[in-house]
């Protein structure tokens, strides 16, 4: 919850629910982005010229998992957190057999880790688009591998109820 008493540079955080009432750890860092972000995005453009790189960032207010799940509004860290936002509210993995859709979710993970998270905006050429924040950096529409979590295995979830 937003404390104003704090520095305005202080993270914060939103009061934050999973649709069965659990309570979801998040935070929000107002601080204006660090040295270095702007020319790092400009790296990550040349690296990744078929996405389409959004002029939203850099910013350290939330990340991939806020853009996600809480309307870029807050970050969302932990990922026991981001595991129990898909239980709780009633996410179902989609089969090997079903392709995603405009609006799931891809969860990337490394070594059985949640990592990264993004929506899914389309498809090409049988290839599922996503639109994820990278970082602190900034928000971009790419192939589901054609990003920094490349080595990640991604499962795409939809939501049921």
């Amino acid at each position: 919850m937003f404390d104003p008493t704090l520095p305005t540079d202080a993270p914060q955080q939103l009061a934050m629910q999973t649709r069965k009432g659990g309570r979801i750890e998040n935070w929000m860092n107002p601080a204006d982005p660090h040295v270095g972000l702007e020319q790092k995005i400009t790296e990550l453009k040349v690296t990744y010229s078929r996405a389409t790189h959004r002029d939203v960032g850099p910013s350290a207010r939330y990340n991939c998992h806020g853009l996600t799940f809480a309307s870029r509004r807050t970050g969302i860290s932990n990922p026991a957190q981001v595991q129990r936002i898909i239980i709780d509210d009633g996410y179902r993995a989609l089969g090997n057999a079903e392709a995603p859709s405009t609006g799931d979710i891809a969860i990337y993970r490394e070594d059985g880790d949640i990592t990264h998270s993004g929506i899914v905006v389309g498809s090409k050429e049988g290839t599922p688009w996503v639109l994820s924040k990278w970082g602190e950096c900034h928000e971009v529409i790419h192939p589901v591998l054609e990003c920094p979590y490349k080595k990640a295995i991604v499962t795409y979830y939809r939501l049921m109820k």
